[in-house]
């Protein structure tokens, strides 16, 4: 019976941006990792791969993956690796969930260059990502917060090549290999997702329990941390009793090692939060920085005018002014 707390690996949304200090506040009592996606990857293996890499060092831990990053956390599992002692999923799957249309959309992106991918493909994302909870959420949302958050984390090729990862991915056949309890936590109103890719993983992992929030979206993670992170915790409470015989998780395949010199991995401690300052080879690209302030002075800030304390922008060409500059109808919704 373990004696002491595991170690919990937050694994990152389709964006690839680390989980920030709000989401991670109601885990502080735990040892807590987060990380950055690496970058420009096509391959759900070649995710875990890395993912793997990151657990390396622990002998106690349990995966908690948002959306993209639950289906890179169920690829872990699958492989039943030593120390994973239990299993958060929300809003991810075991197969594409996506219509063929979105899927071939998501993979003419790659051509969508420049403003094109900044001004139409994160939009039309932005929209399938909202909820019609999102404005009166604990912390309201709107499309322009999701747009914002792709522009600032996440490299055109590298969401091309996240898109391509999930068009084939299917491994509903080898639900019954993760050995671990899981903890599936489902919105209320998941478009991106829908309903049927929670109840394939619910019929499929064995030891597997659903808990569906109420008046959430597919981002609930932003728009509800406290509601979202109360529910890893009551799930990690019941990983700390006794455990009952054949509740352990055992190793028939061993973690492939990779390296990805383009990502990077943050220890937390309690109430820490380590942010991404390095420079990178994207001109366009934002990096995000920790922010302080009230939900309502951050939502009404425009990052562009404090460099210091936001983020930094950089590189936005004189077509990504003028269209800024056109009023977009849904805000005043």
């Amino acid at each position: 019976m373990p004696t002491t707390s595991p170690t919990l690996l937050t694994v990152p949304c389709f964006s690839g941006a680390p989980w920030d200090e709000r989401q991670l506040a109601p885990l502080q009592t735990y040892p807590v990792r987060t990380m950055r996606l690496p970058e420009a990857v096509d391959d759900i293996d070649r995710y875990a791969d890395f993912l793997a890499v990151q657990v390396e060092s622990l002998s106690d831990y349990v995966l908690v993956g948002d959306s993209f990053g639950a289906v890179i956390s169920l690829a872990v599992a699958i492989r039943q690796p030593t120390g994973l002692r239990g299993l958060v999923l929300s809003g991810g799957f075991a197969a594409n969930p996506l219509p063929h249309w979105k899927a071939i959309a998501g993979r003419a992106s790659r051509y969508a260059g420049g403003p094109l991918y900044r001004h139409l493909t994160l939009r039309i994302h932005a929209r399938e990502l909202a909820s019609q909870f999102d404005h009166t959420a604990e912390v309201p949302h709107r499309q322009d917060d999701y747009r914002r958050l792709f522009l600032e984390n996440t490299p055109r090729a590298s969401y091309t090549a996240r898109v391509t990862s999930v068009i084939s991915f299917d491994v509903r056949g080898q639900l019954a290999k993760v050995r671990v309890p899981t903890l599936l936590i489902t919105p209320a109103d998941d478009r991106l997702v829908g309903a049927q890719a929670a109840r394939e993983l619910r019929q499929g992992i064995p030891n597997a329990r659903e808990a569906v929030l109420p008046s959430t979206g597919h981002m609930f993670r932003f728009t509800h941390p406290n509601l979202y992170g109360q529910t890893i915790l009551e799930f990690l409470q019941d990983l700390d009793r006794p455990a009952l015989p054949g509740d352990h998780s055992d190793s028939s395949a061993t973690p492939r090692a990779s390296t990805y010199p383009d990502a990077q991995t943050s220890t937390l401690m309690p109430s820490a939060f380590v942010g991404d300052d390095r420079a990178d080879s994207f001109p366009d690209r934002s990096i995000a920085r920790v922010d302080d302030r009230a939900p309502d002075q951050r939502r009404n800030h425009d990052p562009g005018r404090d460099r210091g304390i936001v983020v930094k922008r950089r590189g936005l060409s004189r077509l990504d002014q003028l269209i800024d500059r056109v009023p977009d109808r849904r805000r005043a919704q």
